[in-house]
């Protein structure tokens, strides 16, 4: 049984040619519709797009750790994730530091 998208749940997942910001309530399926775009750009879009190119920025480690798990599950494993960076905006610019200065 597929998922039953709103329009505006739709319009996130199939939006494309721009960068895009979700912003929505608790509970309001942020996280579900973020994993459907990732997996239809790395699956579905042609051509699709390599994990390196992407950016997933979330608020709390929790919400990165609950992206990756889904998206793991949404591909069957059969994709690595490692190059996606899936993280808080405060690890990803702590990373960015690291690659730029070296290790802190």
């Amino acid at each position: 049984m597929g998922v039953s998208w709103t329009k505006e749940q739709a319009q996130v997942i199939h939006l494309r040619n721009r960068n895009i910001l979700v912003s929505a309530a608790a509970g309001s399926g942020k996280t579900a519709v973020l994993v459907e775009r990732i997996i239809t750009r790395l699956t579905v879009d042609e051509p699709p797009i390599d994990v390196d190119q992407m950016l997933v920025v979330t608020f709390t480690e929790a919400a990165a750790a609950e992206m990756k798990e889904r998206l793991k599950k949404g591909l069957g494993n059969s994709r690595s994730l490692n190059n996606m960076q899936i993280g808080t905006f405060h690890s990803i610019c702590l990373n960015l530091l690291k690659e730029r200065l070296g290790t802190c």
